[in-house]
């Protein structure tokens, strides 16, 4: 169906204008405040820490510390980063997918030191040492400034599954010794916080002087907002995120995918300002910062091969590692794990590692303050990249009925951005990253998103796993067994679904919603975002809107102007 445009709305206005005095609202200025001008009555962190029980996510906002531990396998060696290993080692299809066409030229290996020069970049970094940009980057700009990563690179350490002997181990020993990347963090924090081996004392000053007097010290460098945890710990392993081992038989086999993998995880643990305590902690390859690869003259993308990555000539790129922290900063997956179903479309952060986060993720993370509608209105936004600029919209009435925890983004709402190709966002609109994953769009224009944060209660007594209850307003458990946590969710584990008919209509946590008549869409594009003079609500797409809750979305708007700096938007009631 085709949208409504601005000169049909237009031709409307004296009747809107005529229905005031019957019961409709005209838009006024006073129909709207900023989200901060009162309480956050739920956040996140006190979801993730008191409702599902999760332990402390890393802070958002501030001098944020990241421990970085370079982790050996002894069958894959520090210094052999980057070489093809020979066949009494590691067979040569381990490092297959970064060569470029089949060419298969035998690096000399990185070296352990350069390596985790090539480490420090990619987390500490100025996106001009990226091809890119490096963590730290990539946040203090998403973030408006408002989060900046610092921290410290450790020493290559070899990896070990026995805390007594701390005996080095193969990768194929760590998966049968029943290693893993949780027990790992616990171990290597210990590790580099023990008085006795006083290995926190190998960090120093620019003067030369130790960092730290003790361990304990040592763990409170890394409590920035001292809530007892430490703010983040992450393993940067020196075998491929594949890793594979070569049987009796000579075959190449892969040790365990789930576990020689990318992801983040957590301790549950409650904090200790005396001591800090471990809560969130990453587990990625060494790889993941050069599997972005390269493009040639030509404009064509090829992986670096194994003689650049040795030589130095591949750059790193942290796409992989700032959708890791992400979760670490609480931040769920976008995507849904069993790839039938798209609700963000690919381009996300959060969903498939590319731009800027979404107004939802950002407003969570304490970044934004958006502009609340209350009734109708007249809003001005300008670029979400550059600004931070962003709108809420819940059900027309939410705010009139009595509860005392409505300011909160764990609910049910549409939030609205101006999309820009600015920011994070350029090159990821300019060229795929890794020469697959999703481009962002390269024109300006407006997202629309459907956001369902309800919090619900989930029992996990008995054989229940997780069984979910009924929605809930508040933090407060019926019992130790039933946990509070966000209802729905993109990725199949928790989302709250129901039968209309012969479908299945799934309440996704966060939903793109496409321009009227885009139609089906499978990725966030130029030609689905809202332009100027486009509708939502009228004769359109959108017409009747409903919540997942029930409840009538009560608006239609207009995109009244639109440029590459600013957008203008009116809400009328519907």
């Amino acid at each position: 169906m085709k949208h409504s445009k601005l000169l049909t709305l237009a031709m409307l206005l004296p009747f809107v204008s005529s229905l005031s005095s019957c019961g409709e609202i005209a838009p006024s200025p006073e129909n709207q405040r900023k989200f901060r001008d009162e309480e956050e009555k739920i956040t996140m962190t006190q979801v993730i820490k008191d409702g599902e029980k999760q332990g402390y996510p890393a802070p958002s906002v501030g001098k944020t510390k990241v421990f970085v531990v370079p982790v050996e396998f002894t069958d894959y060696p520090a210094d052999e980063i980057g070489a093809l290993y020979n066949s009494d080692v590691k067979d040569k299809k381990a490092l297959k997918h970064f060569q470029a066409d089949g060419v298969t030229p035998e690096g000399t290996g990185r070296g352990a030191e350069n390596a985790r020069e090539d480490i420090r970049k990619v987390y500490f970094g100025e996106s001009s040492e990226t091809t890119w940009h490096s963590l730290k980057s990539y946040y203090r700009s998403s973030s408006y400034g408002k989060l900046d990563f610092e921290g410290l690179v450790a020493p290559w350490t070899p990896a070990f599954t026995n805390s007594m002997t701390m005996a080095p181990v193969s990768a194929k020993e760590f998966k049968d010794n029943g290693g893993s990347a949780a027990t790992l963090a616990q171990n290597l924090l210990q590790y580099y916080s023990d008085d006795t081996m006083k290995k926190y004392k190998i960090f120093k000053n620019d003067d030369g002087s130790d960092m730290f007097k003790n361990g304990t010290e040592f763990l409170k460098y890394f409590d920035s907002n001292s809530d007892g945890c430490f703010d983040v710990l992450e393993m940067v392993y020196s075998a491929p995120y594949y890793a594979t081992y070569v049987d009796s038989q000579g075959n190449d086999v892969a040790i365990d995918n789930e576990m020689f993998w990318a992801y983040c995880g957590g301790t549950g643990t409650e904090g200790d300002v005396r001591k800090p305590r471990l809560s969130k902690w990453a587990f990625q390859s060494y790889y993941t910062c050069v599997e972005g690869g390269t493009y040639n003259e030509n404009g064509t993308w090829r992986s670096w091969t194994c003689t650049e990555i040795s030589n130095g000539i591949a750059k790193v790129d942290a796409h992989t590692i700032v959708h890791e922290t992400g979760h670490a900063l609480g931040l769920d997956d976008y995507y849904d794990y069993d790839y039938k179903r798209s609700p963000l479309k690919g381009v996300d952060m959060m969903d498939h590692n590319v731009g800027d986060h979404n107004a939802y993720s950002k407003s969570l993370l304490g970044w934004t303050n958006p502009t609340v509608v209350t009734n109708p209105t007249t809003v001005t936004i300008n670029s979400f990249t550059d600004t931070g600029d962003c709108i809420m919209v819940p059900y027309r009435g939410y705010f009139e009925t009595d509860n005392k925890n409505k300011n909160t983004f764990h609910t049910e709402y549409i939030s609205i951005e101006l999309y820009t190709p600015t920011g994070v966002n350029a090159a990821d609109s300019e060229r795929q990253y890794a020469g697959a994953y999703p481009l962002c769009p390269s024109e300006f224009g407006i997202k629309v998103y459907h956001v369902d944060s309800r919090l619900g209660l989930f029992d996990y007594s008995g054989n229940n796993n997780g069984k979910f209850i009924n929605y809930s307003d508040s933090l407060v458990s019926t019992s130790q067994s039933v946990y509070v946590m966000k209802a729905n969710s993109n990725t199949g584990t928790r989302t709250i679904s129901h039968k209309e008919g012969s479908t299945t209509k799934y309440d996704w946590l966060i939903e793109y919603m496409p321009r009227s008549g885009a139609g089906t869409v499978s990725s966030i594009a130029n030609n689905n975002l809202f332009k100027a003079g486009d509708t939502f609500g009228y004769e359109d797409d959108y017409k009747g809107f409903k919540f997942n809750s029930g409840k009538s979305f009560g608006y239609k708007f207009t995109i009244d102007a639109l440029t590459a700096t600013s957008a203008t938007i009116t809400f009328y009631q519907a």
